[in-house]
């Protein structure tokens, strides 16, 4: 089997998960590994088996921190919207870490969904509605 185990990260990091496989097909596949902080990492592996083996080491990579906030920038509000027709300020959206830094690279879709009138200012139809349009995502 093989192990894995933080070469170099910050202080306190974790690896989380199942930490040692069995060699499969000449192949280990770690399928559960997390780490519990952001940071630089490099992972070692070690072999227990009883070949002598040269196990290369991971190359360096970076872990960011989980999104914290979603904040709207540019909002959907208006009171001309016409039903049938694109908002007049289409919504934009940013995903924030704890530190308020935009979480580049985030992948997860963020789905809209319809609030009928909370604030009961505009008489409406009960019932389901439809959000037509595209999704952008970097």
């Amino acid at each position: 089997s093989s192990t894995v185990s933080i070469r170099d990260g910050p202080n306190q990091a974790q690896i989380l998960g199942k930490l040692s496989e069995p060699l499969v097909d000449g192949v280990f596949t770690f399928t559960s590994l997390q780490l519990n902080m952001a940071g630089k990492y490099t992972l070692q592996f070690t072999y227990d088996g009883n070949a002598n083996v040269d196990i290369k080491e991971g190359a360096s990579f970076l872990v960011g921190k989980p999104v914290h906030t979603i904040s709207v920038l540019v909002s959907t509000e208006s009171t001309t919207a016409i039903a049938g027709r694109a908002f007049p300020n289409q919504p934009q959206l940013s995903l924030e870490d704890e530190d308020g830094n935009l979480c580049i690279g985030a992948s997860r879709p963020i789905t809209a969904s319809i609030s009928q009138d909370p604030g009961n200012a505009i008489a409406h139809m009960p019932g389901p509605s439809n959000l037509f349009g595209k999704v952008v995502m970097n």
